[in-house]
């Protein structure tokens, strides 16, 4: 619950929750909770009426909360949107330029992530090193292959079916990969 504090019907301050102390006079500090209804009068407390914060670009403008008003009998709270000038314009640009960017990275990181689940670190590392050992007896079947023969040793599976499987699944990896960069590069 949000409340402020006013004076003969002029604003004074927010209240920003009710746990926090505040000084009301010289024998009352105390949170709002705290103070009966007859205190909450003679101290000016009310409940502040909460509004939607307008719209405002981040990159150009400022939105902060002003002075709560007074309307239809409710105190209501009031927002200020300002346009950015020199410094302040230049860091919130600077500031959405980045944001836009994470945004970008966070985006390809869930998408390299989903390619790589269910899949161990150590063996996504030695992706790299497949591939080439599948290319290279791909093109030469004296060719040394210690992983794929370790793998083979291990699944009893045929070298050209293992090989074929690797270099299909390094394409279609590649593919989703290109596309996720170049989504993010956009």
């Amino acid at each position: 619950m949000r409340y402020v504090q006013t004076n003969n019907g002029s604003f004074i301050r927010h209240i920003l929750n009710d746990f926090d102390a505040f000084q009301w006079d010289a024998d009352n500090k105390c949170n709002v909770r705290k103070l009966t209804e007859s205190q909450k009068t003679a101290f000016g407390v009310s409940k502040l009426k909460l509004v939607t914060p307008p719209a405002f670009n981040p990159a150009s403008q400022a939105r902060t909360e002003g002075a709560a008003v007074l309307v239809d009998g409710s105190w209501t709270q009031a927002w200020e949107v300002t346009d950015l000038a020199g410094d302040d314009l230049a860091e919130a640009q600077a500031r959405a330029a980045n944001n836009v960017k994470k945004a970008a990275n966070d985006t390809f990181d869930a998408k390299a992530k989903v390619i790589k689940s269910g899949t161990p670190e150590d063996e996504v590392a030695s992706w790299t090193e497949q591939r080439q050992e599948a290319e290279a007896w791909t093109a030469d079947n004296n060719a040394e292959t210690w992983l794929l023969d370790s793998i083979i040793n291990r699944t009893k599976e045929d070298k050209q079916v293992l090989v074929t499987k690797i270099l299909a699944k390094s394409k279609a990896y590649k593919q989703a990969l290109g596309d996720a960069i170049g989504e993010r590069q956009s």
